[in-house]
């Protein structure tokens, strides 16, 4: 009177593929098969759906084991890139010589008195070909009338040096300036009154 019934799938499989085997109680007065006859399947078993368990969770682990050496190849990759020789390579190099189209110097006021106290401020700027600041250049000032204090002195990180100008006799200071030594062909006019 019993149909024993055995279902064995795989839950990523669809249902409508699933075949059941059914096994048949020979006690069953709707047994087809003669009386004391062991029970038959019906239906054969899929092959691929009696799976054991612990071959699903090891695909899935390959699965995940791939997924993560591809993103770990990435990230190496992308690191390799931005920071490693390859992006040395590629890297425009920053030229470390002061420019003389780029470099500036600045007076204000253009125009002091000729006291010896009055002061003109000079800013001195010293940059690449690329206009990158230049840190630690020797700048000497050079003027053809007056004093500058001081008359020596290092470019800070913006590339910025400051002196500073006074003249006590009227006349017109040409100033310039050189770098390591090196003149420049910058240059500007104070007028002392």
């Amino acid at each position: 009177m019993h149909l024993y019934t055995i279902r064995l799938y795989n839950h990523s499989r669809t249902m409508d593929k699933i075949k059941s085997p059914v096994y048949s109680n020979p006690d069953s007065s709707n047994n087809s098969s003669p009386q004391g006859v062991p029970p038959s399947i019906k239906t054969q078993p899929n092959p691929q759906l009696i799976t054991p368990q612990y071959q699903n969770n090891q695909g899935r682990v390959f699965k995940y084991f791939g997924i993560f050496a591809l993103v770990a190849f990435f990230i190496f990759l992308v690191y390799f890139l931005l920071t490693g020789p390859f992006a040395q390579m590629t890297k425009a190099t920053v030229s470390a010589v002061p420019s003389q189209t780029e470099s500036m110097m600045f007076a204000h006021p253009l125009t002091i008195k000729a006291d010896g106290v009055d002061k003109s401020k000079i800013d001195v700027f010293i940059a690449s070909d690329e206009g990158k600041p230049l840190t630690n250049q020797n700048i000497e000032i050079i003027t053809t009338l007056g004093t500058i204090v001081p008359t020596k002195a290092t470019t800070d990180s913006s590339g910025h040096v400051v002196f500073e100008l006074t003249i006590d006799t009227p006349g017109i200071a040409v100033v310039s300036f050189t770098i390591d030594s090196q003149p420049f062909d910058k240059n500007i006019s104070v007028k002392a009154e």
